[in-house]
């Protein structure tokens, strides 16, 4: 009798997106910048602050790009950002 191990099975990722949420919807969310990104199932933007910087995990289906994951970005990230652009 052999026992196999659980594997996680993970989403794959096409591309990350590291915007400003703007606005949250129950399907998707749109980034400042205009971008918008459809939620995939079990993803939620709910925890995530209008005004906040976030990077999302997205995989590109039917030509849509669908988040898999979405995480807070520290503060100081998007003010180095800014802090850089400013000095061009």
């Amino acid at each position: 009798m052999s026992v196999s191990s659980p594997s996680v099975v993970r989403e794959r990722v096409d591309l990350e997106i590291v915007g400003i949420l703007w606005e949250r919807h129950p399907d998707h969310i749109i980034l400042s910048n205009g971008t918008q990104i459809f939620l995939g199932e079990g993803v939620s933007a709910d925890h995530v602050p209008v005004g906040r910087s976030l990077t999302v995990e997205c995989s590109v289906q039917h030509g849509k790009q669908l988040a898999v994951g979405i995480r807070l970005n520290p503060d100081w990230l998007l003010d180095s950002v800014e802090a850089l652009s400013l000095g061009n």
